[in-house]
């Protein structure tokens, strides 16, 4: 996935561009997220590598943001890659006080 990424005329960035011209995005990351579930469940955790797309504040809707989502994801699969996830995230404000 990170090689594709980073070739700029892979077919994985040419199908990812255009989408997310559409929206107000601020960062674009691929990374592992992860939680360790079996410490406190049991559970076997997942870590997915998921293409992390960061936009404004209040700069789309859900709606929109789904629809980019599934669009991005339709690209990395037609790419031959299947566990990678995509998801769009936006910045809580912080407050701080002096």
């Amino acid at each position: 996935m990170i090689g594709l990424w980073n070739d700029r005329n892979s077919a994985l960035r040419q199908g990812i561009t255009p989408i997310i011209r559409g929206i107000d995005w601020t960062d674009i990351r691929v990374l592992r997220i992860g939680y360790g579930r079996e410490h406190w469940t049991g559970e076997e955790s997942e870590q997915p590598v998921t293409l992390l797309i960061e936009v404004r504040k209040d700069s789309t809707s859900w709606e929109h943001a789904y629809t980019v989502v599934v669009a991005c994801r339709a690209v990395i699969q037609q790419c031959g890659i299947h566990d990678v996830h995509v998801e769009i995230r936006q910045p809580r404000e912080h407050y701080f006080q002096f």
